[in-house]
């Protein structure tokens, strides 16, 4: 079967062949251009690829994949998660009242209410990113063929750039695409499989 995950990439454009401005972390994962460049399509997909092989579904996740649709996917998984981890929460800190002393303040959980609202938020978003990185790396788990579609893309395929999308093919198989569109100064793949999705 064809696979069937789609990804998201992009591609920093350098002014004057100067190294492109690093994006802010994400999640806790900081962009690496030199080991994973983005600066073209290609050697966009071409770090998608890299990071396939060796199996870095986190970094792929957090600073290759379209950031718009990861952050939709974590928040919506979040939210979910928010009512547990709060209890949690308030369990730690209903132990730690009992000795006060003893507990590290870097480690106390605020009784400020807006305080003690973003650190659950923090946390539960934290879990919910390590899950979509667990989604990411089973579709490619399952659909191995992936693989070896973005390593031809990369070193082969056509890119027809526009301003601010791109679509990838090979000639041997034309009718398979890849898409991305520009994020900031980047390139990133887009979550679809045809151009019929980006016009809902």
């Amino acid at each position: 079967m064809r696979g069937a995950f789609v990804l998201m990439v992009a591609s920093a454009a350098v002014a004057s062949g100067q190294s492109p401005e690093l994006p802010p972390d994400r999640y806790g994962v900081r962009a690496e251009f030199t080991l994973y460049p983005q600066t073209t399509s290609r050697q966009a997909v071409a770090s998608l690829a890299a990071l396939v092989e060796r199996k870095k579904f986190e970094y792929l996740t957090a600073q290759v994949l379209d950031p718009a649709v990861v952050d939709a996917r974590v928040a919506q998984r979040s939210s979910a998660l928010l009512p547990g981890v709060e209890k949690q929460l308030e369990d730690v800190r209903s132990q730690q009242r009992l000795k006060p002393a003893g507990v590290d303040p870097e480690f106390r959980i605020p009784d400020d209410a807006k305080r003690f609202a973003e650190l659950a938020r923090e946390k539960a978003d934290a879990v919910a990113f390590r899950e979509v990185v667990k989604d990411v790396q089973a579709q490619l788990s399952e659909y191995p063929e992936n693989l070896a579609f973005f390593r031809k893309v990369a070193k082969d395929g056509d890119f027809a750039d526009a301003a601010t999308e791109s679509v990838a093919t090979v000639k041997t198989d034309p009718e398979r695409k890849l898409f991305l569109k520009k994020d900031g100064a980047r390139w990133v793949v887009e979550d679809r499989k045809t151009d019929i999705e980006k016009k809902k």
